[in-house]
């Protein structure tokens, strides 16, 4: 049904979250770390960071899929699974969660995409074009898995939980019209037109970078953008002109300093630069002259 939009529906869209980037850059520890706790966080099948989930964190409910035998792997069970799994959570069979984490997107469209591909070829004929198969599984908005996973997602952006965050890697799409590496950009690393189509999903989409180690092998910076810029494209917030204008295009990786920063409650100010001790000066510089020279 429809609602008159007040402050609390607006400030829902922009909890709804989706994290891309590559391997190792935090954007699963990010989540465990920083967003609303208790935390209902599901590990798509697949889906190989859960290496990092603290088991001993009563705060983190985390389910990962194990395939108990992997010759007689079964999609429409691993969706069948994952959805009821998911609707349990929103309900809070689990008991109450702050934040939904559905952890490894990329993997769940190869799920849905694998599941109209064997529905499509049961249905083909023997002389079917496999190629066309391929691209007519992967569909779009209205149909083929695009819709299904689609359909998913916006199912779980409506739920209540008051905030909701995907992870996903990145990916490159190449420009209409253009050739070579000036034409490619990063997006979300689905297949087709899924690419473009998630971004406008959610109300708050964000790359996730790490800098390089220190010289004692640590990170020394993990940040997100938060808007078109460089190679980076499939990005963006969805907030009000007045409060976009004010946003920076790179923040730490925290979202509870983000969040009040998306609402308006706080306004970004620029970190002060640290100031670097001068160099001790060497005493021969300032002694003059010494005995012996000229």
């Amino acid at each position: 049904m429809f609602k008159q939009l007040d402050k609390t529906l607006s400030e829902k869209m922009r909890s709804r979250v989706l994290i891309i980037g590559g391997p190792n850059t935090f954007k699963t520890t990010s989540i465990l770390r920083t967003f609303p706790k208790p935390i209902g966080y599901i590990s798509y099948p697949g889906e190989k960071g859960t290496g990092v989930i603290p088991t001993n964190d009563p705060e983190i409910i985390a389910f990962v899929w194990e395939e108990e035998d992997p010759s007689k792997q079964n999609i429409t069970l691993q969706i069948n699974e994952l959805e009821k799994l998911t609707w349990e959570l929103l309900l809070g069979k689990y008991g109450e969660i702050k934040t939904f984490a559905g952890d490894g997107l990329h993997k769940l469209a190869s799920l849905y995409w694998n599941r109209e591909l064997n529905r499509l070829l049961s249905e083909a004929k023997a002389d079917v074009d496999m190629e066309k198969l391929q691209l007519r599984a992967y569909g779009n908005g209205n149909y083929g898995s695009s819709k299904e996973i689609m359909g998913y997602i916006s199912k779980v952006n409506q739920s209540n939980i008051s905030t909701v965050v995907f992870t996903c890697w990145e990916g490159i799409e190449a420009e209409p019209g253009t050739t070579g590496v000036a034409g490619q950009h990063i997006f979300a690393e689905l297949p087709g037109k899924l690419a473009r189509l998630v971004v406008g999903e959610f109300g708050v989409v964000l790359y996730a970078e790490v800098g390089n180690p220190g010289a004692d092998g640590r990170v020394t910076s993990a940040t997100w953008q938060l808007r078109k810029a460089g190679k980076v494209w499939g990005v963006g917030t969805k907030t009000p002109l007045e409060i976009a204008i004010g946003l920076p295009p790179k923040v730490p990786q925290d979202w509870s300093k983000l969040y009040p920063l998306l609402t308006g409650e706080k306004k970004w100010t620029i970190p002060p630069t640290p100031i670097q001790p001068k160099p001790p000066v060497s005493s021969s510089s300032t002694s003059g002259p010494t005995l012996g020279t000229k």
